[in-house]
């Protein structure tokens, strides 16, 4: 799975994804609400992405508390993620 911080007005950065039960992910650079270095992000108000192919959700800076963009999780799928949720929570397919 890939993870990318797209930040407000910026280009997206893969960073490394965070373990297991981590509340936020590093990300490189300065943060653009305070100007910390080497800040943390949180997401915030998940949802499926508009191509289908990844889940995305507001970033929020973990030293400021202030929204500095979008955090993109691409897992691997081969439907999209509105296929493989619907298959998952038992919906039954014909194909």
């Amino acid at each position: 799975m890939r993870v990318i911080f797209k930040p407000e007005g910026g280009a997206g950065i893969e960073i490394p994804t965070p373990p297991d039960g981590s509340p936020d992910a590093s990300v490189p650079g300065v943060c653009p609400g305070c100007g910390a270095g080497g800040f943390r992000v949180r997401g915030e108000n998940c949802r499926i992405a508009a191509d289908d192919r990844a889940y995305e959700s507001n970033a929020r800076a973990a030293c400021c508390a202030a929204i500095v963009g979008v955090l993109r999780a691409e897992p691997g799928t081969i439907f999209g993620l509105t296929e493989d949720e619907a298959v998952l929570n038992g919906r039954p397919r014909v194909y």
